[in-house]
């Protein structure tokens, strides 16, 4: 999809343009990651400092932002920028068609179509490696690698554009590449934030049962899993999230959005991790805990609702038990 600022402007219904209203764009960045050819925002004054060092072409900014022109970009200036961002995620996102039962499109490269189950359905463009499975009541979505090796059970949902690497397992009902959960308040009306990033899977990864694994925000951004991760069932992981290699997730467990996790990390079933954390390497936190903060210290072993060292909580839960006798 191709728009250029004059464009943007008409399907917006708002703002005014700073620099050339033909400035052409075929894809929405992050400003810190933004591309040539593609579009930005700024939220507010702390992002500024951005839109100098940005390659993004065009970049939306407040109304009221003091910047210097600069020729080779273009600024819409709008009331509220991410309000705005959100309307032109919604432009680039594309409802998919939905064809009939046992639809293979001819524009694909697979290696051994005989492994692939009647009843699935897949897109346009795609890379099927050798010897993948897929089970009955697949959906694979436009331009979506599969290398090879790699099993995907029945039921399973690969949203366009996402790669899934070498030698792993996909079981039933697992979903890769939903839309993040992204939703902006204005006037107390929720307002969606269409999610227009992939997935990245690395090799020899395991993906429980009915585990979801929403796809980056813009473009420019993915969320990756690494190189031999397990993940067990029922298990949500956001928008832009990291996971580096080897880390083990435990059902249940529940990952907020640009979240970045270790290698070799262990977290226990039912962990709460915030959003925007940064866990270091071979972190492990036990089950029904919550994690709030950033935990830098290696190897850190944790517990709790708010989870702090393992074991002064459970010193500290000892005081907590006997409160009501000391009373």
């Amino acid at each position: 999809m191709k728009l250029n600022a004059k464009e943007i402007l008409q399907h917006i219904k708002e703002g005014s343009i700073l620099g050339d209203p033909n400035t052409e764009i075929n894809c929405i960045c992050g400003i810190e990651n933004g591309n040539e050819k593609s579009l930005s925002y700024i939220k507010d004054k702390r992002f500024l400092k951005f839109y100098q060092e940005t390659k993004s072409s065009i970049v939306i900014i407040d109304e009221n932002a003091e910047i210097t022109s600069q020729p080779e970009k273009t600024f819409i200036k709008v009331k509220d920028p991410q309000h705005t961002f959100s309307k032109i995620l919604k432009l680039f996102s594309d409802f998919e068609k939905i064809e009939a039962q046992n639809y293979i499109s001819k524009n694909n490269f697979i290696a051994n179509p005989e492994k692939i189950s009647t009843k699935s359905y897949i897109g346009k463009n795609c890379i099927i490696e050798k010897n993948v499975q897929i089970f009955p009541n697949c959906f694979i979505g436009d331009n979506v690698h599969i290398k090879e090796n790699t099993i995907i059970y029945s039921g399973v949902s690969i949203y366009k554009n996402c790669i899934v690497g070498k030698d792993c397992i996909i079981h039933s009902g697992a979903i890769i590449g939903a839309d993040g959960f992204g939703f902006i308040t204005r006037n107390k009306k929720n307002i969606k934030l269409y999610h227009l990033g992939n997935v990245v899977i690395k090799n020899d990864v395991e993906i429980g049962a009915n585990t979801c694994i929403d796809k980056g925000l813009t473009h420019s951004d993915s969320t990756k899993i690494g190189h031999n991760v397990k993940i067990d069932n029922l298990v949500q992981i956001g928008h832009n999230v990291k996971i580096d290699s080897g880390t083990i997730i435990a059902g249940l467990c529940g990952i907020a959005g640009s979240t970045k996790i270790g290698k070799n990390c262990i977290i226990g079933g039912k962990v709460a991790i915030s959003d925007h954390l940064e866990i270091a390497d071979e972190v492990k936190i036990a089950g029904n805990s919550g994690l709030t903060k950033s935990i830098k210290k290696k190897g850190a072993i944790l517990q709790g609702p708010i989870a702090f060292n393992k074991n002064d909580f459970q010193k500290a839960y000892i005081h907590f038990k006997n409160l009501d006798k000391n009373l």
